[in-house]
């Protein structure tokens, strides 16, 4: 009788927690769609298309946003016309997601491209850079990456989703521009398998590729390449840190061991907040975010600084190829490509705030996560949740999924130089 008694109870207190969250589950799901229909349909002239208690969510939010970035109205309104593409292209891939992919180019490394196909590309950066009507479209959302966005997107689970997203709206911007190009990737464990101070002679840093390493940028297709805040690109790569040796770029053997640890299968064990993985040089725990950040430091100077890493073209091009590394663990833990990885976004700040399970977060709800919470919205892509960053049609936008279908690029270490 007792025990009936305590289940009647507990049965009580879950039905009244549950009654007094949803009122904030409801909340949150109305506005989850609302931003997604205000992006969706956006019109730069007038929201007029929304209910009026969805128009008011939406311009607050615009607002905060516009003020985060210090941006104009123009560059606002050009943001959110790539991410409208961007959604409209994620949902015309999840009506069509059983058909095959056809007609789309893989990314390649960017030393496999032909020379005709790197210099598309090259251009259409050079293109997104120049100023049109007073405004640098390439500036523009290099910006989004400030330090606004670093708690957002950074030292946690979101890291990998928005920078995936991230990089589909840049390229969505080069493809408004030249529709045959394609975000290629750096690979640099090629150049980390170069002998010591032989690092900094890569043919990656010469005017064949991204210009030259060291000092001002004088040749390649971003030479005297200007930053916003005033001046000229500068890199320093592969420069020792007295009393310290130079940085190390991304080690092969971190790629191999998140591409094929049969040890390593789910993502709180690859991200910051997580549980992490042993790190085989060190022995400390590591994550792919903070392997990433090795190659930030190596080339040195705005590529070491959160907020302006994104002036150098160079900064898609290391993040082509985490998005890659990322990529072939998605495929190892999902190999036949049935399973919504959605559902695998670690909400690791459950663990982090209350790592003895003896405090009951329904009281904390829905704060846990705080900005890396899986549905709270990515910042600068309102329509688009954190969670959503995993999904899998991100990866048939990112040129991705042929890896898989064609077998374009089997194994990591396929490439030659």
């Amino acid at each position: 009788m007792t025990s009936l008694l305590t289940l009647f109870v507990h049965a009580c207190i879950l039905i009244g927690v549950n009654s007094m969250l949803q009122p904030k589950r409801v909340k949150d799901t109305y506005e989850n769609s609302c931003l997604h229909n205000a992006v969706f349909n956006f019109n730069s002239s007038s929201t007029n298309y929304l209910e009026p208690k969805c128009q008011t969510l939406f311009m607050d939010k615009y607002t905060e946003m516009k003020n985060f970035l210090n941006y104009t109205d123009m560059q606002m309104n050009y943001l959110y016309s790539l991410e409208r593409a961007v959604l409209r292209k994620y949902e015309k891939k999840q009506n069509g997601r059983h058909k095959r992919q056809t007609g789309m180019m893989a990314r390649q490394e960017c030393r496999t491209l032909s020379d005709g196909a790197r210099g598309a590309l090259f251009g259409a950066i050079v293109d997104l850079k120049t100023p049109t009507g007073g405004m640098s479209r390439y500036d523009t959302i290099a910006g989004m990456h400030s330090f606004a966005a670093y708690r957002y997107a950074h030292l946690g689970p979101s890291f990998l989703g928005w920078h995936r997203v991230y990089l589909i709206m840049y390229e969505e911007a080069l493809q408004e521009i030249r529709s045959d190009v394609v975000l290629c990737y750096w690979d640099s464990t090629l150049d980390f398998l170069m002998p010591g101070s032989t690092q900094r002679f890569t043919v990656a840093f010469s005017a064949d590729l991204f210009g030259n390493g060291r000092g001002n940028v004088i040749n390649g297709a971003f030479a005297n390449w200007q930053l916003p805040g005033g001046g000229t690109l500068r890199r320093d790569i592969a420069r020792a840190q007295f009393p310290n040796p130079p940085p190390s770029l991304t080690r092969p053997g971190i790629v191999d061991l998140i591409a094929t640890d049969p040890s390593i299968t789910s993502h709180t064990q690859i991200v910051r907040g997580g549980t992490g993985f042993t790190d085989p040089d060190t022995g400390r725990v590591h994550t792919w975010e903070q392997e990433h950040d090795n190659t930030h430091v190596w080339v040195g100077e705005i590529m070491r600084d959160v907020v302006a890493a994104p002036g150098d073209p160079v900064f898609f091009f290391h993040h082509t190829f985490i998005d890659y590394g990322w990529e072939l663990f998605r495929q190892k833990i999902n190999p036949n490509g049935n399973i919504d990885l959605r559902n695998d976004y670690p909400n690791v700040f459950r663990q982090k705030i209350n790592p003895n399970g003896n405090i009951d977060l329904r009281n904390d709800y829905p704060n846990v996560g705080g900005f890396h919470a899986p549905d709270a919205p990515m910042f600068g892509f309102q329509g688009i949740t954190n969670r959503d960053g995993y999904s899998d049609e991100y990866t048939r936008m990112s040129h991705l999924i042929q890896l898989v279908v064609t077998g374009v690029v089997d194994q990591h270490n396929s490439f030659t130089v």
